[in-house]
């Protein structure tokens, strides 16, 4: 996925004074939010054009919940456990002494992680087949019959049992609410 129009926002954004937050509202099986972690990390943040401007991102997620009925997630329950599980990651990463909302800047091991979990992006329609727009965007969720994410976890050092247990359990669903109730 290209950012169009790169040369001229980054003109513009050169005479920034400060960081200048991306924000993103995502929904963890969205064919489009799949491929927003990897093109947001080698398109922009970790990007050598983009070096000179002081750039942070930060995400939330949007719908779902344990208790609710499973279509609350657009895309449905396996949608609502990548999302726990998403936002405990980011939550492990808060827990080593953020005060405020995470960012990339802060502990990109949250935004790796999600990278990983959805596996090499060739930006194929999701038409395609379940390997597009990302390799394993559609079965990443499925802890039961893969081990995808708990590879992920442990290639980025995270401790899979915790995120896991908070991914699966009540506490995700609390992780997933303060992170709604902190939208700007």
């Amino acid at each position: 996925m290209k950012f169009p129009h790169r040369f001229s926002l980054l003109f513009l954004l050169h005479f920034a004074r400060s960081t200048i937050l991306l924000t993103h509202f995502s929904d963890a099986q969205c064919p489009c939010s799949a491929l927003l972690p990897d093109a947001i990390k080698t398109q922009i943040l970790d990007h050598e054009d983009w070096a000179t401007v002081d750039l942070d991102f930060t995400q939330f997620f949007v719908g779902g919940g344990l208790h609710d009925d499973p279509s609350t997630c657009i895309h449905g329950e396996g949608e609502c456990v990548g999302q726990r599980h998403f936002a405990c990651a980011q939550s492990m990463s808060m827990s080593m002494g953020i005060k405020h909302e995470l960012s990339y800047l802060d502990d990109p091991t949250w935004l790796n992680f999600q990278q990983c979990s959805y596996g090499t992006c060739s930006g194929c329609a999701a038409i395609e087949g379940p390997q597009c727009p990302c390799l394993t965007y559609t079965n990443f969720t499925d802890y039961n019959n893969n081990s995808i994410m708990l590879n992920c976890a442990a290639k980025l050092q995270l401790d899979w049992t915790k995120l896991h247990t908070c991914g699966t359990s009540d506490e995700g669903q609390e992780v997933s609410e303060l992170c709604e109730a902190s939208e700007p």
